[in-house]
């Protein structure tokens, strides 16, 4: 089974993380999202959520492909740039195969294959 890691920093837009969260939970694909500090996480319109894990506690390595929800501040792009070099440099073989507006997708496979499809 393929799996997501869906990071969830404060500010992050509600709506780009709770729908790829729960299309590919649909779909069959196992997500877990990881905040990154305490497990509650205050997106940028004031909705809470509780991350599935910390970002600590996730090995990236163990991931098909980790989605960045957009969302200000929660999408700064010196905080993505961190996140993004931390994150290829842990695990080498995700790179970028797609973005949605500041946020983005982290893979070294494409969707159509994390999903079975043949295409």
């Amino acid at each position: 089974m393929a799996r997501v890691l869906v990071p969830l920093p404060e500010g992050f837009e509600e709506i780009e993380a709770v729908t790829v969260v729960d299309l590919l939970r649909r779909a069959g694909v196992e997500v877990r999202t990881a905040s990154l500090a305490g497990r509650q996480v205050t997106g940028s319109h004031g909705i809470r959520i509780e991350a599935d894990i910390t970002l600590d506690d996730a090995d990236v390595a163990d991931y098909d492909m980790i989605v960045l929800p957009g969302g200000m501040p929660g999408a700064d792009p010196l905080l993505f740039a961190d996140l993004r070099y931390s994150i290829t440099r842990t695990a080498p073989q995700i790179a970028p195969t797609s973005s949605t507006t500041i946020g983005s997708a982290l893979s070294p496979k494409p969707i159509s294959r994390l999903l079975g499809s043949a295409t």
